[in-house]
């Protein structure tokens, strides 16, 4: 039996249905969770594993939603280390498909600094004990600290910064999230363990680099001479988060001696492109973050 061709209201709803999924992203949120999957499930070339999706969070009396969240677990001498991957995903249009990075000057090199929580378990099986820790770790990647959109000549909207956005929106999100976790003590398992959270942007943006130093602009004009830009699979990219983005946990809090202030501004996230997914997924953790 012959079926009828689709009606013209169905032919309207499903080409606007589909258009609406991709243009939201949805289709490249849930496409990169599958690929984690694979990776963790099927090829075991990753340790991370998805522990939940679309999970709702709430920092500073504002509420957003993180995409997905994998885990990464390892037994160290005497505690568990936990790597919670917090992940945002950002599907960008051909008027912003351009990332371009530089490092800042007098900035720490090639150090990312981010926040974990240390759970202490006393032997004699007392109330746990929590701190808060910000730390900041050498890697042998390059860190950027200055992100750019190339925008196509047509755009001519002002002022929009999907970078800027999509960086405030994972950090919120990771705010948020140890928001709730420390809300609720009973929500850790008991064990000696150190929590550490990682914010990860994944974007069909393809990224560029250079390695311009921005203090060799001329002074009078403020003219630089930029090398040629290079594609980059992913990068590390250290932000000066905003007091509106911070978590409310009030605390003990501990940190290294490296500078003050940029353990109380800056934090670093991951930007991945397409092409580097599945390289970021399968490095060593311990490549990624040096301790």
């Amino acid at each position: 039996m012959n079926q009828m061709p689709p009606s013209n209201e169905e032919t309207e709803t499903s080409e606007w249905f589909e258009t609406r999924l991709r243009d939201q992203g949805h289709g490249f949120h849930f496409a990169v969770m599958r690929l984690a999957e694979t990776l963790a499930n099927v090829s075991r070339r990753s340790s991370w594993q998805l522990v939940g999706a679309e999970i709702p969070v709430v920092a500073r009396n504002a509420t957003t939603h993180i995409d997905f969240i994998l885990k990464h677990e390892e037994e160290r001498t005497g505690y568990q280390l936990i790597t919670l991957l917090i992940a945002e995903c950002k599907r960008v249009n051909n008027d912003y498909s351009r990332w371009a990075f530089v490092r800042r000057p007098y900035r720490g090199k090639n150090h990312i600094v981010f926040e974990e929580f240390v759970c202490l378990q006393p032997t004699d099986h007392t109330n746990q004990t929590i701190s808060l820790r910000t730390l900041s770790s050498p890697t042998d990647f390059e860190v950027y600290g200055l992100g750019l959109e190339i925008k196509s000549e047509k755009n001519k909207e002002p002022g929009k910064s999907p970078i800027n956005d999509t960086v405030t929106q994972v950090l919120r999100g990771v705010n948020g999230f140890i928001n709730h976790q420390l809300a609720k003590p009973s929500r850790m398992d008991g064990s000696t363990s150190v929590v550490r959270f990682l914010p990860v942007i994944f974007t069909t943006a393809n990224l560029w680099v250079s390695d311009a130093d921005l203090a060799n602009a001329d002074l009078a004009s403020g003219h630089l001479e930029i090398a040629k830009c290079q594609k980059a699979d992913w990068i590390w990219f250290n932000y000066n988060r905003s007091p509106m983005l911070s978590h409310d946990f009030c605390g003990e809090q501990t940190s290294s001696n490296r500078r003050d202030l940029e353990f109380e501004f800056s934090r670093s996230v991951a930007i991945v492109s397409v092409p580097g997914i599945e390289q970021f997924l399968t490095t060593n953790l311990d490549l990624l973050i040096a301790r």
